[in-house]
């Protein structure tokens, strides 16, 4: 085939996919014109109105590189695929309907209809008022929209959430709404995708020295950036330090590594973004020893604890204990109440967060309340949304190997009788401040 005939094939293959997207365009919007109005409504409104609908139309939401920031390509390409499916499958509700209305065809149709005729008069064509009168999409738009912006403040977050790594790029976008994008007579939703590669340091502990994160996440907001968190010793209840200076609150890649293994299957996006968010505000305890350990919260619900101390002028989080792992309060209250030690919680697999998502442990009042009773009822309350495959794991039976390992079941026989309970108990407390002779003592690498 030459040039010419190819070009001419091309532009003939191109003519058809307009064609055919304006005919799927008019059928959607008399389909919604009809289901928001009295009947023949459409019919009210002039074809060369309706063309003029079509050339004003507000086009799908687009995806690019915000200027100056370089985002690969496949992070890009992969979240455009997001945004396609998503807003295909994220519904608005109609007030006394059962049907629905996808984010996609409210602005792709709706909005385009809204658009233009809001701002018709009877000399654009004779029945103009009447259409208004008699749709109830005049009102349908203005009380969604906010709704709508809404979901794809969601869609953005998941986006960002599944693609950020505080060890490579944390992801953030601007959404807005843009009139005559390349040429375009309508508007478009164009969401402007940033990346920044978070603060990276060497810090040396115990004359070994270790890379470490600064906590930082990604702002979606019209004022797009990278934000890090800051604590003030005074906040920690530190009094021996009289320097009023934030201090920067730095990771080290053992302690994220150590996140992962133990809140297992979640995305490290979700991972990292809520260890951020554990820190607006920190809420900490203090072990005996005096060292200081900020809850980690996991969508609002404790699920373990991070332990801090300042190291080359930073605040440093040495590790991540799971709840039920020794050294947090929730651990050691498990271990006095059933003896279970580090081994025993490790054969029993109650040191991950999927021993209580994809365990049948919920189902079994009997072994969820030996938990609930050690503080870890949390663990039972989150969504199982934050998990990167959920469908794919499959629900462990390990109830009854926990009820057998304790003998719970077993006649005329009590817990206390089952165990030996010379385990040595550490006490904690809620701490406002420490004294003066009891200072931030450096946390041991891991504690388990």
């Amino acid at each position: 085939m030459t040039k010419k005939r190819k070009k001419v094939h091309q532009q003939h293959n191109e003519k058809i996919a307009r064609a055919h997207h304006k005919n799927e365009f008019m059928r959607k919007l008399k389909y919604y014109v009809t289901l928001f109005s009295d009947k023949d409504v459409f019919g009210l409104i002039p074809q060369k109105f309706l063309d003029v609908m079509y050339e004003m139309r507000c086009y799908s939401v687009r995806i690019r590189n915000a200027e100056g920031h370089d985002i690969p390509s496949d992070v890009l390409n992969h979240s455009k695929m997001i945004v396609a499916i998503l807003t295909k499958n994220i519904f608005l509700p109609i007030k006394g309907r059962k049907e629905e209305v996808s984010i996609h065809d409210f602005f792709t149709i709706i909005v385009s209809f809204y658009s233009v005729i809001s701002v018709s008069e009877d000399r654009h064509f004779s029945t103009s008022s009447e259409v208004k009168k008699r749709t109830q999409l005049i009102d349908y738009v203005p009380e969604n929209l906010q709704l709508s912006m809404e979901y794809l403040t969601g869609v953005i977050a998941t986006i960002t959430l599944m693609y950020s790594d505080l060890r490579q790029r944390i992801y953030y976008m601007k959404t807005e709404i843009i009139n005559h994008l390349e040429g375009r007579k309508g508007r478009t939703i164009v969401m402007d995708m940033y990346s920044s590669v978070p603060n990276k340091m060497q810090i040396n502990v115990d004359n070994d020295v270790r890379p470490a994160y600064q906590v930082s996440w990604g702002m979606n907001n019209i004022d797009p950036r990278l934000l890090s968190v800051t604590l003030e010793a005074k906040d920690l209840g530190v009094s021996f330090i009289t320097m009023e200076k934030p201090f920067d609150v730095y990771i080290q890649s053992h302690a994220l590594l150590r996140l992962e293994e133990r809140l297992d299957n979640v995305y490290p996006g979700y991972l990292h973004f809520f260890l951020f968010d554990s820190f607006r505000p920190a809420t900490y305890i203090r072990n005996k020893k005096g060292d200081i350990m900020i809850e980690y919260k996991l969508q609002g619900k404790k699920v373990g604890y991070m332990p801090i101390s300042i190291e080359d002028g930073v605040f440093l989080v040495h590790t991540f204990l799971f709840l039920t792992n020794n050294g947090t309060p929730e651990g050691e209250k498990l271990r006095e109440n059933t003896g279970l030690d580090i081994e025993d919680k490790k054969y029993l697999t109650i040191d991950k967060l999927s021993a209580f998502m994809s365990s049948d442990i919920a189902d079994n009042s009997q072994v969820k309340q030996i938990f609930i009773d050690a503080g870890c009822g949390s663990l039972f309350e989150l969504d199982d949304s934050i998990m990167c495959n959920p469908e794919k794991i499959k629900t462990r039976s390990i109830a009854s190997l926990i009820s057998e390992y304790l003998g719970i079941n077993e006649e005329d026989q009590s817990l206390n009788d089952e165990h030996n309970w010379e385990k040595e108990e550490e006490s904690y407390e809620i701490s406002d401040a420490p004294t003066d002779d009891n200072p931030i003592n450096q946390t041991n690498e891991d504690q388990e």
